[in-house]
């Protein structure tokens, strides 16, 4: 039997204390709100836009500006390493190797994402979700947080920022879900569901016609073929008997 209680004493002790100090570190650290400020913002003001407008989807151009933003973001934290040091380059990297990394992954991420938009590669249900405004500016503000921050890179950290991922999308979406729309919009939704409900019934009709026609054709075969074995027997019989 699971015994919860280790792992709810793990989170009150490790991983609810990284958590406090990840989003309380931009109130003691000024310099953070000045790139995090920005981002937040927009990413509010993203999420607004989408509740109100709830018949609007994503396009590729948005996807990609998102991506763009991820490299934008990445610079920025590698500028601050940079700045921040006064060894040379290869001391630099050694005495941050951890910071390095973390902004070398959110490097790669960035290179991919802008590659994977450019060329529409993904279906695009998936990229949308993988490259909307919530991943995308969550992931940029805990790492610019995490990097700038100094804190803690263990698995705590990785926890904690988890932890606070999913209750920021959880919060949002909320917020969509709660903001009205226009009279407008929910006709076009109320449109689009009555549209999608008569395509996804006429696909469930296609299904069984098409599984009709397969018994009825399967039922044909076997009384062909039944019929076919009955006249050869009937045949032999008769050429035996003669």
């Amino acid at each position: 039997m699971v015994n919860y209680q280790i792992y709810l004493d793990y989170f009150i002790n490790e991983i609810y204390p990284r958590i406090i100090d990840i989003v309380t570190k931009p109130f003691f650290q000024k310099s953070l709100l000045w790139i995090i400020l920005p981002l937040f913002i927009t990413l509010i003001l993203i999420q607004v836009y989408f509740g109100r407008y709830k018949n609007e989807e994503l396009g590729w151009n948005t996807a990609f500006s998102n991506s763009v933003s991820l490299l934008w973001v990445t610079t920025t934290l590698f500028r601050f390493i940079y700045e921040g040091s006064q060894e040379s380059l290869l001391n630099m990297v050694l005495l941050n190797k951890e910071k390095i990394i973390l902004i070398s992954i959110l490097a790669f991420w960035a290179i991919i994402s802008i590659f994977l938009q450019f060329y529409h590669i993904l279906p695009k249900k998936i990229d949308f979700l993988i490259y909307s405004s919530i991943p995308v500016y969550v992931t940029s503000i805990l790492f610019v947080i995490l990097i700038i921050g100094n804190i803690v890179l263990n698995l705590n950290t990785l926890y904690a920022s988890l932890f606070i991922f999913f209750i920021i999308s959880f919060l949002f979406f909320l917020l969509r879900h709660h903001i009205k729309a226009p009279k407008a919009v929910e006709i076009s939704l109320s449109l689009r569901k009555k549209y999608k409900k008569e395509a996804r019934d006429r696909k469930i009709n296609e299904v069984k016609r098409k599984i009709k026609d397969k018994e009825s054709r399967f039922k044909k075969d076997i009384t062909r073929l039944f019929n076919n074995t009955k006249e050869k027997i009937n045949k032999v019989f008769k050429l035996k008997f003669y």
